[in-house]
């Protein structure tokens, strides 16, 4: 996911852009002091909540991920309507329903895209690595524009003078140099979710800005729907296969920790995860040799990175040879759909489409269970 960067134009280009930007923001985790008169109900994410008051939603991240900013507020305000005088001190004021934004990353693009909200999408980060078919069409007809360039960097003053009403990101360096520069930044921070379930939720989190919280409740309840009774099923089968994923990186085999969100989904799919017991929800840096003494035993190998052949994986390491997945041809890889630019849709409309994803992996683990589902993100290497 692209993160913000410097670049080549000058401070006083980037000054004078904001200071013809009709908004400014002001963040603060102040909450308002009057009781909301309900809640959006929000069953697995435990990164944000919205409250509703008469005039205003408030919108909290409850996890910014940030070293210095634990929770971030938004007050949405009716654009027909007056002004609010009860706002909560400090929150940053956005009018609703959006009528423009810019994305920083290519998980947001589903989020848009399932409650019909694409279109307002201005501009958009390293669109080459979204498969989302309406976002390239705008990028294309110059709807959208690229706010990334051939040497990679993000153009800031591109950003700042297309005046987007919101930028949503999910970086700290992101959010303090835009927030410096007037505009008004949009924390997602679905990344630190664990549960599966808990990351699709966030179109919830999309919906609030739109007034579409009734559209993306019906997507995630089929999608709840789907992921449970799925997840029912295998809880029936009594053997389970082992699993695990990932490769090595210079030197350090970082595998997912007992609590993570990936050994989560492997758990609710039927594999018993080598390092299932393990704690922590991000990774475990293990040695190779370390990571080999475990893997070599296990029945699946998953999650393969770049590669998209066995000869190729092997080329690496010869030890690999040895692993009882690769003797039983039973490595996989989520390289099934890719877009012409490279990116991958397993990390992009996956985000949002857990049940899919776990249908694809009980398919690999029980291939008996769901004998009508061909893979759709995953592939066995060839």
């Amino acid at each position: 996911m692209p993160a913000l960067r410097t670049s080549c134009f000058s401070y006083l280009t980037v000054l004078f852009l904001c200071l013809s930007c009709k908004e400014k923001t002001t963040t603060t985790t102040i909450a308002t002091n009057t009781s909301p008169l309900k809640k959006l109900e929000v069953l697995h994410a435990k990164g944000f909540s919205v409250d509703y008051y008469t005039d205003y939603k408030l919108v909290t991240i409850l996890q910014s991920g940030f070293k210095t900013i634990k929770s971030i507020q938004y007050a949405l305000i009716d654009r027909n309507k007056p002004r609010p005088i009860n706002l909560p001190t400090g929150a940053t004021v956005l009018e609703i329903p959006l009528q423009s934004m810019i994305c920083l990353s290519t998980t947001h693009a589903p989020l848009l895209t399932e409650i019909g909200e694409i279109d307002k999408v201005i501009g958009f980060a390293d669109s080459k690595y979204s498969g989302m078919k309406a976002l390239q069409e705008q990028v294309k007809n110059g709807k959208t524009k690229d706010i990334v360039g051939q040497n990679g960097t993000t153009n800031i003053e591109l950003i700042v003078s297309l005046q987007a009403q919101a930028i949503m990101s999910y970086s700290e360096k992101d959010y303090h140099a835009l927030t410096k520069l007037g505009q008004k930044v949009l924390i997602n921070t679905e990344y630190l979710e664990v549960s599966p379930l808990g990351r699709a939720e966030w179109i919830k989190f999309g919906a609030v800005f739109f007034n579409k919280e009734e559209l993306a409740e019906q997507f995630f309840k089929t999608i709840e729907n789907e992921y449970m009774a799925v997840k029912q099923e295998v809880a029936k089968i009594s053997q389970k296969p082992t699993i695990f994923g990932t490769i090595p990186y210079s030197g350090t085999w970082y595998m997912p920790a007992g609590q993570s969100f990936a050994a989560t989904i492997w758990k609710d799919a039927g594999g018993l995860y080598a390092w299932q017991d393990s704690e922590g929800t991000g990774s475990l840096q293990l040695s190779i040799e370390q990571a080999i003494m475990k893997a070599q035993h296990a029945d699946i190998w998953i999650n393969t990175g770049s590669f998209a052949s066995l000869n190729e994986l092997l080329a690496t390491d010869n030890r690999f040879t040895h692993f009882k997945a690769v003797k039983t041809n039973q490595v996989y890889n989520c390289n099934k759909r890719v877009t012409a630019g490279g990116g991958s849709e397993f990390y992009e409309y996956g985000v949002i489409r857990p049940d899919i994803v776990l249908k694809d992996l009980v398919k690999i683990l029980h291939p008996d269970l769901l004998p009508t589902h061909e893979l759709f993100f995953y592939q066995k290497l060839k």
